[in-house]
């Protein structure tokens, strides 16, 4: 994410609750060599990545897994197109997955520390976590079990430990002093830190998400969300979960086996519902296109905390085996169709959620751009990438991007007044006048462009055109150029943006969106054709649109 891969080069923190572990991990790992500050942000993650298939592995054989049957599980989860696509690119989700894994290895019903250490280190983790990434309370259940009975196992020296542990915890809640470390980033306009935490109003604020009230007020229950990511999490498992249905189907026709041991499993049941199911059934989203590439990275951490339970019942099927003694080779020959099916799958998925289209985006915005513009756009693909171009790689300080909706916060709202050094009309009750922001931008002088349609009616009243993959407001129609005019600027300017060597096929939201943008002037010619009965100019512009909404060159250069 392009937000993460900034705040990575400028120190600063990420959107509410701030993030501030990652924030400063990211930070510090950025003297990994790389190619670009994202490439490194990218390398940083892809080692939490790998330490958590270890994490995973540990906890497998603590929970009493073979060391085949933990290989078979944790290479089903560590090759799954989303554990890839969250620890090659700056974001949070994978520390996340770690964090767990860890809880997961010391919360085993046969704990691998001594239980005063046990209990400690639990707490620390908790903490820890909690400065990383909320949706780790989802672990509550079967991390508060394992170091409540660690601190009952130490019997005299309970009280200690207990009190031992309370503090681990607090000092594992000491990143969140990050927040009001940064704060001075945020004052500086060469550097970028979301939000301004200076006070304890403003640190809780932050740690409560208020800037998502309106995200929040949105949520309601939906169990067939949760269906949906069920159904997810068996494809990206590669069906493996059937395995724990199977398991505990077998084990419920044997009642002695089930009565010893039970209530570590019952709580790393109540884990994955408050993980997976739960959080995820309240997004009133679409499960597939850009609202499921935001909603499925909420997978990573109930596909995480189900390796173990899948490990475990690979191993209690193969007890149900017909032939025994050829359980390993079975096994093995499991772990290759894993390996193969998974690398098979993973390869294509990783290389195309890895494509440069968005950082290509805001570049080539930044070149159709003419000095001292201002470009208006919504979506978290476009605020990142224009925060990426600006504050990481340091393109195009003259140019301002503004996320309007972010305006509605007074932090953002003064930091753009800086940096525009104009009046923007004052926030009333919570809603933007986009009229007025506009005319405002208008009447300072500035070039003002947008990335996207955010506010129909209301843009509707200025005069516009499409230039490359932006759209210009402009004061008078007569400032708009003639069709043959715009189209001589349009592949003038196609030649000067900068294009994926290898566009690369099937469909990847974040790209797919941004890349609609490139072909917005052609589909606006090509429909001005065919209102003026020029079917030839339309049809040619339609392959144009077509060609360039594909990454290509709109008259088929290379």
């Amino acid at each position: 994410m392009g937000e993460f891969a900034t705040v990575a080069v400028t120190g600063g923190s990420g959107h509410p609750p701030g993030y501030p572990l990652y924030a400063m991990y990211a930070h510090a790992m950025r003297w990994l060599p790389a190619s670009s500050p994202a490439h490194a942000a990218a390398l940083a993650n892809a080692l939490l990545g790998c330490a958590t298939i270890v994490a995973l592995l540990a906890a497998c054989r603590a929970w009493g897994a073979s060391v085949l049957a933990g290989c078979v599980a944790v290479a089903a989860w560590a090759l799954a197109p989303i554990t890839w696509a969250e620890a090659t690119h700056a974001e949070v989700f994978a520390m996340n997955a770690l964090f767990a894994a860890v809880i997961l290895w010391l919360s085993a019903p046969q704990p691998p520390l001594p239980p005063g250490r046990t209990a400690i280190l639990l707490a620390l983790v908790g903490g820890m976590a909690l400065a990383n990434h909320h949706t780790i309370v989802g672990m509550a259940p079967v991390g508060l079990l394992a170091a409540v009975t660690a601190v009952r196992r130490c019997e005299r020296r309970a009280a200690v430990v207990a009190a031992a542990a309370v503090a681990a915890f607090v000092i594992g809640l000491f990143p969140y002093a990050y927040l009001f470390a940064v704060h001075e980033r945020a004052l500086d306009p060469s550097s970028w830190s979301w939000g301004d935490v200076h006070d304890w109003s403003g640190f809780v604020a932050t740690v409560r998400r208020d800037e998502y009230t309106w995200t929040m007020k949105s949520l309601a229950p939906s169990p067939s969300l949760a269906f949906g990511q069920l159904t997810r999490l068996v494809v990206e498992l590669l069906a493996l979960p059937l395995a724990i249905v199977a398991a505990v189907t077998m084990r419920l026709a044997r009642p002695s086996d089930t009565a010893r041991g039970r209530l570590p499993w019952v709580a790393l049941a109540l884990a994955f519902v408050l993980c997976g199911p739960a959080p995820a059934s309240l997004f009133q989203l679409p499960l597939t296109g850009l609202p499921g590439a935001v909603t499925e990275r909420l997978d990573l951490l109930p596909a995480a905390v189900l390796v173990p339970a899948i490990s475990v019942s690979l191993d209690v099927l193969a007890r149900w085996a017909p032939a025994p003694s050829r359980t390993s080779v079975a096994a093995s020959c499991a772990l290759a169709a894993v390996l193969v099916v998974g690398l098979a799958r993973g390869v294509p998925n990783v290389r195309a959620r890895n494509r440069p289209t968005v950082e290509l985006y805001a570049e080539n915005a930044l070149v159709t751009a003419p000095p001292g513009a201002v470009i208006l756009g919504m979506g978290d693909a476009r605020l990142g990438s224009f925060l990426y171009a600006r504050y990481a790689l340091g393109l195009r300080p003259d140019v301002v991007f503004v996320n309007p909706r972010l305006l509605l916060t007074p932090w953002y709202h003064e930091r753009i007044q800086r940096a525009l050094q104009i009046a923007l009309p004052e926030v009333v009750n919570r809603e933007l006048r986009v009229v007025s922001l506009v005319d405002a931008l208008l009447a300072s002088g500035r070039p003002v462009f947008l990335t996207d349609d955010f506010a129909p009616a209301a843009l509707a009243q200025y005069p516009s055109y499409p230039i490359g993959p932006l759209v210009r407001l402009v004061t008078s129609w007569g400032d708009v150029p003639s069709p043959e005019r715009l189209t001589a600027m349009n592949l003038d300017l196609s030649h000067r943006l900068v294009r994926e060597p290898t566009p690369l096929p099937g469909p990847e939201p974040w790209c797919d969106e941004l890349l609609q943008d490139y072909a917005r002037p052609w589909r606006t010619l090509a429909d001005y054709a065919r209102s003026h009965g020029d079917p030839g100019g339309a049809g040619e512009n339609d392959a144009r649109a077509a060609r360039a909404s594909s990454g290509l060159a709109p008259d088929g250069a290379p």
